[in-house]
């Protein structure tokens, strides 16, 4: 099942709490507590206010290892039985660069936690900037628990969604104009139409997830939302910034396309 498949929920919703509770209890391990921190779209919620996220289809993890199945199965076992202890059934699949756990509970919700799967010659390429974003990966509490989770940095969340924007845009130049609004304060009223157009198009994907030019367009605009709401309500470290530009060369691949997405991120302008 693709990810467009699946409900998308914030870490408002008690699901995405226990996931995220669950992934605590890696904490408890003194092996394992600094080979993981989340990234992506709970990743973003986890600096942000209720009002202001973005809706997402999983938890993804980044995880600082090369694990076999074997490896893998131990790694989380712990997730696995906290889960499990809370009446969740977990289906596991190997994909093709991650272990995905669907986890559905007794009332027919389910969450994906979708963990980085890396071969060792894929790791050793990727090393020493995994284990920076490990290293540089902040505390949060799960929110009304007492709960620690590990979430990379702002900046570690910024910048691969910049690049990845940085693509889209160089094959759709058509997505340009949608750039503009998000050049300036972040209003109110822009954070409640991006929210709401977000569930909207996440709910056409549901009925048509095979349609690649509307994920492609759902994509961007999710990207440069999160980039500018983390910009203006979070923050960003100019040195912590240079030193992840330096690990995405993609960033300099489209310097004309770039710069049209710098706007959304200013302090780029210094760490370019």
């Amino acid at each position: 099942m693709k990810k467009a498949g699946y409900v998308s929920r914030t870490i408002d919703d008690r699901i995405v709490r226990d996931g995220l509770s669950a992934l605590s209890t890696l904490d408890s391990f003194a092996d394992k507590r600094d080979l993981y921190a989340v990234v992506g779209g709970i990743a973003t919620q986890s600096y942000l206010p209720s009002s202001c996220r973005r809706d997402t289809a999983d938890i993804d993890v980044l995880v600082g290892n090369s694990l076999d199945r074997e490896g893998f199965l131990s790694y989380i076992s712990s997730v696995k039985e906290y889960l499990q202890d809370k009446g969740f059934s977990i289906e596991i699949a190997r994909k093709s660069r991650s272990w995905n756990l669907t986890v559905n509970s007794p009332n027919d919700e389910t969450i994906l936690l979708e963990f980085s799967r890396f071969s060792p010659d894929a790791f050793e390429k990727k090393k020493e900037m995994i284990e920076r974003e490990l290293e540089n990966a902040r505390q949060k509490t799960v929110e009304a628990r007492e709960d620690r989770y590990r979430v990379v940095s702002p900046e570690d969340i910024a910048v691969p969604k910049f690049a990845r924007s940085v693509i889209i845009l160089q094959r759709q130049p058509e997505y340009e104009p949608l750039i503009t609004p998000y050049t300036g304060p972040m209003s109110d009223e822009l954070i409640r139409d991006t929210l709401n157009r977000n569930r909207d198009m996440k709910s056409q994907l549901l009925n048509d997830p095979e349609n690649l030019l509307l994920y492609s367009k759902f994509r961007f605009l999710s990207d440069i939302y999160d980039i500018r709401i983390l910009n203006e309500l979070t923050g960003f470290n100019e040195n912590a910034l240079g030193d992840v530009v330096r690990d995405w060369p993609a960033m300099n691949q489209y310097p004309e396309i770039r710069d049209k997405l710098v706007p959304l991120l200013p302090l780029l302008k210094e760490a370019l």
